[in-house]
């Protein structure tokens, strides 16, 4: 979703960047206009990360085989961090209500006790 669904603001690289990489552990994201309440998906959140580890194994494992030496590993790791602190925000997307497991087992399980 680039868009809010409410006031149809559009989210810009800038607005998605401060919201990843803010110093919380809470997901929900708010819309700089209308205020309205998104999260961040929790299946594309663990596909990034997961996208990301796999880069890095790639990484150590190139590193080891070329012996690229101390200063080389750290001059490309610096180049991956670089690139992933590009790409995170592009790969985020922004959903109405939490999308991962836990989450919706709870929401089915207050479902169950109002009934």
């Amino acid at each position: 979703m680039q868009n809010c669904q409410n006031c149809g603001h559009h989210f810009t690289f800038k607005d998605k960047s401060k919201m990843i990489w803010r110093i919380t552990f809470n997901n929900e994201v708010h819309c700089p206009d209308c205020g309205k309440t998104y999260y961040m998906s929790s299946k594309r959140v663990a596909l990034s990360y997961g996208l990301l580890l796999f880069i890095e194994f790639i990484f150590m494992l190139i590193a080891n085989l070329y012996e690229i030496g101390f200063m080389g590993f750290i001059i490309v790791l610096i180049f991956l961090l670089g690139i992933i602190i590009f790409i995170m925000p592009l790969t985020m997307k922004f959903v109405e209500e939490p999308d991962g497991l836990l989450d919706r087992q709870f929401r089915e399980m207050q479902k169950r006790t109002k009934k």
